[in-house]
């Protein structure tokens, strides 16, 4: 996840943003990884909003998390954003929750 913000970032400051959203939307799969190790600002938030709303219906993600979808609203620093993101996450999703020791 924070890769993916970092990429983010860096095509905002080179004016490719949507370039870079032309590239994640010609995989067939992505996977956003430890969303919510680390909280998003107000902007990092939006272009994730954007790139789930444009994969929604079209594209498959896999997410992990290990927060609760309740504290969603925490990580993305704004709970209107949060909402909507889980929206179309869970809309026709398959949810695995993990309990247990970590074995890494």
């Amino acid at each position: 996840m924070q890769e993916l913000v970092d990429r983010f970032y860096t095509s905002l400051a080179t004016g490719e943003i949507k370039k870079l959203f032309k590239k994640l939307l010609s995989y067939n799969c992505i996977i956003l990884d430890e969303i919510g190790y680390l909280p998003l600002d107000k902007k990092a938030a939006n272009y994730l909003f954007q790139l789930i709303s444009k994969c929604y219906e079209r594209k498959s993600l896999i997410v992990s998390s290990n927060k609760g979808f309740e504290q969603w609203g925490e990580i993305f620093s704004d709970g209107i954003i949060a909402t909507a993101i889980l929206d179309r996450l869970l809309h026709h999703s398959e949810i695995f929750l993990l309990r247990g020791e970590s074995y890494r």
